[in-house]
């Protein structure tokens, strides 16, 4: 009887063991779940972002009624997104087009692009530059 009972004791310590162990390493998964979770809801933060100032600047290009190119200035307006003021850049450049059979100068808008600055840093990350180029 003293052999039964011995051999009861060791599996009493074996099993609360083998319990701890296996919480162990459920609460490991458990945080590599949150963890992975949490990186892929702020990659997808990041990249509804950035789509948004794209819309914006394409949506400014579509609705501005003034000239955005002219020899020797620069345009730049300001936006809010996400309850940040950035500032959007456009780069023109000088082209000859066909109007009519003949050729004219003009000047037509190449880049648009959010300019850098802290505030573009931490909204879009990276060096806070988001662009797109017209071609």
């Amino acid at each position: 009887m003293a052999r039964y009972a011995d051999r009861f004791r060791r599996a009493r310590g074996d099993t609360l063991i083998e319990a701890l162990v296996a919480i162990l390493l459920m609460a490991i998964l458990g945080f590599g779940l949150a963890y992975g979770a949490s990186r892929a809801l702020n990659a997808q933060r990041g990249l509804a972002v950035q789509s948004r100032a794209i819309m914006e600047m394409r949506d400014y290009l579509q609705n501005q009624d003034d000239l955005l190119c002219e020899p020797g200035t620069a345009m730049s307006w300001t936006h809010d997104i996400a309850g940040k003021t950035i500032t959007f850049e456009v780069t023109c450049e000088q082209r000859e087009i066909e109007v009519d059979g003949g050729a004219v100068t003009v000047w037509l808008p190449t880049t648009v692009a959010t300019q850098s600055s802290d505030t573009s840093m931490a909204l879009f990350g990276g060096d806070g530059r988001v662009a797109f180029t017209l071609e």
